[in-house]
Order: structure tokens, then sequence, then C-alpha cells
């Protein structure tokens, strides 16, 4: 019996790959077009946030490796902990544990903070450009992976009754989306589109981009957060986005006082840095350098490295 298998993909001027083959065939298309990888690669991303959001979205985080002709660099694209997240403010809350789901669990969204900073330094495109191809696919539909199915299903209960916008969002009749089902997410595009319109007035691209990432980080978006109904008006416990924790949660600390957000970029959202070099016989392998959740601290790359040796 013939084993079916994927054809190898060839080619002869550039290459793309993601974890789906729509946001694949969007990265092709914006390097064929004359973009260059940055373009290509923050357009593939914007995209994945549309068709695998059980996987990630603008509220999450990237951190990115970059090779350009000057060397290896890393963007710190990992969520810094809200301000006030302090052990001693958990325990306020009368919390032995950080909660698993929810405001309270989340760090400072920092993927479209890190993206933006990624094409504003490095990239060629206007972001309208390179949002353009995943807000079509928000607003005319996709098919619904059924890994993103059987995620939402799981939450469907959590979200119709703690959880309404996303609800809205993510359910049709308190029912999830089945799998391969067409979906729209006209909420994500008419955000997007929105972010585009807040930098059009600004005269130069980097500046335009860096609007748009400011009205994400301390503008409209924050400011809706800020009026989540599960967030009680006047307690320490509202997450503004633009606050940044100063270091490691310390449970005898005070909350660091809050930093602006081009200070959030700098320090936890798009910061430009070296990347962490493993040797290995004949091969340098780069990483972030920071640590994945659940390897004790270590990066993962420095992990690999002991495996290897």
């Amino acid at each position: 019996m013939t084993q079916l298998t994927r054809p190898e993909a060839v080619g002869n001027d550039h290459a793309v790959a993601s974890t789906h083959h729509m946001a694949t065939a969007i990265g092709a298309e914006v390097l064929a077009r004359g973009g260059n990888a940055v373009d290509a690669a923050c357009a593939v991303a914007f995209a994945l946030n549309v068709v695998e959001p059980h996987l990630n979205g603008p509220g999450g985080e990237v951190p990115i490796i970059v090779k350009t002709h000057a060397g290896v660099r890393v963007l710190d694209g990992q969520g810094v902990a809200p301000a006030s997240a302090t052990i001693a403010h958990y325990r306020s809350e009368g919390l032995d544990e950080i909660p698993g789901t929810g405001l309270l669990a989340a760090t400072v969204p920092s993927a479209f903070a890190t993206l933006t900073t990624l094409l504003e330094q490095l990239g060629t495109w206007e972001l309208s450009e390179v949002l353009a191809p995943a807000i079509a696919l928000a607003e005319r539909g996709y098919p619904m992976l059924p890994a993103a199915s059987r995620t939402i299903a799981a939450m469907a209960g959590h979200f119709a009754s703690d959880w309404p916008t996303s609800a809205e969002t993510w359910l049709t009749d308190g029912h999830a989306p089945q799998p391969h089902e067409r979906w729209r997410n006209p909420q994500l595009a008419a955000t997007w589109r929105r972010l585009i319109g807040e930098g059009s007035s600004e005269s130069t691209r980097e500046a335009r981009i860096a609007r748009s990432r400011d009205a994400f980080m301390s503008g409209f978006v924050a400011e809706e957060i800020e009026k989540n109904p599960l967030l009680e008006a006047g307690e320490e416990r509202e997450v503004v986005m633009a606050e940044a924790a100063a270091g490691p949660l310390d449970s005898n600390a005070d909350a660091p006082d809050p930093a602006t957000a081009d200070a959030l970029i700098a320090a936890g959202a798009g910061a430009a840095d070296a990347p962490l070099d493993v040797d290995y016989g004949a091969e340098t392998f780069h990483h972030d350098g920071f640590a994945d959740s659940g390897s004790g601290g270590i990066p993962s790359a420095a992990r690999s490295a002991m495996w290897l040796r």
C-alpha cells in the first residue's frame, strides 16, 4: 500500500514555515510581492492569531529570534507580570495559588507590541499591509480547526457563566463552533482596523506603527480591559496594561511604580538583546534565553545542550 505524504516543499527564492497552511501561504505571498522576511513573519503571526485562537492571540506572548546581516538578536516578547501582581496581593484576595485562568492569571499582553516593534525596526511594509490578510481571514471566515473547536467547547460553560464577551465571540446559542465550520471573528478584525486608524495621521511609517502600538498598550484596548465587569473599580486588582513588574515577585515587596507604555515595550515587550548561544559540534544553536514553563527556570536551549552533552 502506498503511503501518502505531503509533497516536499522546494523553492528558489524563499521559504516559509508555520503551524497552519493558510498562514504559511500568506507569508509566501508577502515575500512574492516584495516584502522582506520580517514583513512576512509578522503577517504569518497575525494570521495565526485568527486561525489558531486556541494557541495564540493578540493578548499572548511572542519571543522572537532574528538573524540579520549584523548578526543574531532576540526581541523579548515574553509578557511580564502586572505591577500589582504581588504574592501579598493574591493572598489579600483570599487566594493560596495564582488562578489558572482569567485576568488575575494573565501577564501583560506582549504579542502585538513585540510584533509591531519588529516591523517598525526591521520591516518595510506598513502595518495596514501586514495586517490585511489576517483581517480578511477574520472578516470573511476560515475553517475552524478541530483542536480549536474542542478547546472552545471545553470552555463553553465558563464563557457562558463568567466571560460573557468571550461567549459572544466564540459561541452560537451557547454552543462552540463545529470542526471545519466556517468561522468569523469580526471583533478582532474591527480592533485591528481601529489600531491602524489610530496611527494613520502620523507622517512616517515608523511613527504610524508606534502610534498603533501605543493605542493597544495604553489606549483604547487597555481601557476596554479596565472596563471588564470582573474587575472591581478602585481596587488594586485592576490590570493596567502599561504596568510592568520590576523583577521576580517577592511576598513582602510593595508593587513597583507603574511604567509608561514605552518603558514596558523597552523592558518587557520588544526589547532587543543578544541570544543565548549554545555550541554543539560544528553547529551553534540560538535561543531567546527565556525560561519555558515547566523548565525549572532553565531556558530550553541550555536544557537541550545538557541533554546533547
